[in-house]
């Protein structure tokens, strides 16, 4: 089967943020696809999230985003029955204007693209305290790294499930690790959080954590698995029938860190 390429923009947990990041996949698919990339969060007084709809790429265009332009993007807040209809703002992007992320609250996200509708449901899980942060050197192959450590409290006898991603100086990278507690359930947290960069003295680190349902964790860590994975992958694991993404109601804690 013919393998084509296809830009993912994975959005940062800070929506309000407008940054995106950018993670090449393979996909195994030998026809164009729908790709539909949105997060619901719980920050405080926001009520703009951003949905993304664009298709798989050809090689020929991989370093561009193929957006869809012209969709009827909605989300639902089950728990109240608010449907609220999405804007779009440039091509492929569509805002939310009244939605608010709330935890325990189910939401649905319906979008009608090219004559076809694929829908999503996601619960945003109630929020884990991300406690602190600190550093540890390693030592791999003679040579040292710093590595950040989030500590965070894991809750007993309810399944959890996370997702972590960095900056560094206010620069996004293409790092994330989802993270499950079926080895930690209801321990204290403190793993360390690889990270491409090469973290120096005075670096600013800023650590997001998200609590995210188990759909979405599925979908990060099969695209994590990829992307580790000296073989052809298959395609992230979709909560989206028919399409390939993810749709996630998530929380959003987030702590700064220098370097020592």
């Amino acid at each position: 089967m013919q393998r084509k390429h296809f830009l993912l923009f994975l959005l940062l947990p800070s929506l309000v943020m407008s940054c995106e990041k950018i993670i090449n996949v393979d996909v195994k698919d030998s026809e164009q696809k729908l790709v539909i990339e949105g997060v619901i969060d719980n920050e405080s007084g926001v009520f703009t999230h951003t949905i993304l709809v664009s298709k798989t790429n050809k090689l020929s265009a991989e370093n561009k985003r193929n957006t869809v332009s012209g969709a009827i993007v909605v989300v639902t807040d089950v728990t109240i029955n608010e449907a609220d209809t999405a804007l779009e703002t440039e091509p492929g992007r569509y805002i939310t204007q009244k939605t608010a992320g709330v935890p325990g609250h189910t939401y649905q996200l319906s979008v009608l693209a090219e004559g076809k509708t694929y829908t999503s449901m996601s619960t945003m899980p109630q929020p884990v305290r991300l406690d602190s942060l600190y550093t540890e050197e390693y030592s791999f192959f003679g040579e040292s790294f710093k590595q950040v450590i989030p500590v965070f409290q894991d809750p007993a006898g309810v399944k959890n499930y996370y997702r972590f991603s960095t900056t560094t100086n206010d620069s996004s990278n293409n790092n994330f690790q989802a993270w499950d507690d079926q080895l930690s359930d209801g321990k204290l947290n403190s793993r360390p959080l690889f990270n491409n960069d090469d973290l120096k003295k005075g670096d600013t680190v800023t650590v997001f954590m998200n609590c995210i349902d188990k759909a979405t964790f599925d979908f990060f860590n099969t695209l994590e698995n990829a992307q580790g994975s000296g073989q052809t992958p298959a395609n992230p694991l979709s909560n989206i029938p028919g399409a390939l993404g993810y749709f996630s109601a998530l929380t959003v804690q987030r702590k700064t860190i220098i370097i020592p």
